[in-house]
C-alpha cells in the first residue's frame, strides 16, 4: 500500500499508511533534538548492577538444577524401597 507524505507545522516528514503511520527523520531535522545521555559512571553503575543480577540468576539456576536432581534420586529410593 502506497503511504501519502505529508510534512507537519513542526518540519517533521510523516509518511502516513491506511494501517500504521511512520515518521521518517531527515538527518538535518534531527540535529535539532536535545537527547539526553546519562553520565559515564552511571551506566557503568548500571552495568554493574545488571550483571550481579545476571550471576544471582545463574547460581539460582544452577541451585534449581541441583535439587531437582536430588528430587530425582529422592523420589527414586522411595520408589526402589517402597517396590522391593
Amino acid at each position: 500500500m502506497r503511504g501519502k507524505d505529508v510534512i507537519d507545522p513542526d518540519g517533521i516528514d510523516r509518511t502516513i499508511f491506511a494501517t500504521a503511520p511512520t515518521v521518517a527523520l531527515q538527518i538535518a531535522s534531527t540535529k535539532q533534538f536535545f537527547v539526553p545521555l546519562l553520565p559515564l559512571a552511571e551506566k557503568h553503575r548500571i552495568v554493574a548492577k545488571v550483571d550481579a543480577l545476571i550471576a544471582l540468576c545463574d547460581a539460582l539456576e544452577a541451585r534449581l538444577k541441583e535439587q531437582a536432581e536430588v528430587q530425582g534420586r529422592l523420589a527414586g529410593a522411595v520408589v526402589k524401597q517402597v517396590a522391593g
